[in-house]
């Protein structure tokens, strides 16, 4: 089974939806029912904006939305999960739908 998160709209990094998060970005963004895997795919970013992002703001909401995502790397797993360990034994527990949360992780040691 392979879970679908939205990534705009779900609640998957933090305690918001990245929509509410970051609302200058959702606007300029094309496609907003886009999944987490269209965003994000072999260690880079993919993005669909109306216009190119400039000013200010907008740019600093697109710095901030950058640092979020920028240590997620998406890896094909069938029926389950990988967990990679860091040095010191400790992994961030990754699972279901609303449970990507690299900012806030939970941490379990094995």
């Amino acid at each position: 089974m392979m879970v679908k998160v939205l990534f705009w709209l779900d609640q998957w990094c933090g305690p918001e939806a990245f929509k509410d998060k970051f609302p200058l970005l959702y606007e300029q963004e094309i496609a907003k029912r886009c999944y987490v895997t269209e965003r994000i795919t072999d260690s880079q970013f993919t993005w669909r904006w109306k216009a190119a992002i400039r000013g200010e703001e907008i740019m600093a909401e697109f710095i901030n939305l950058c640092t979020m995502i920028n240590n997620i790397r998406m890896t094909p797993v069938t029926l389950g999960f990988r967990f990679n360990l860091n040095r010191d034994g400790i992994t961030r527990l990754i699972g279901y739908e609303n449970a990507l949360t690299p900012c806030q992780p939970q941490t379990t040691v094995f």
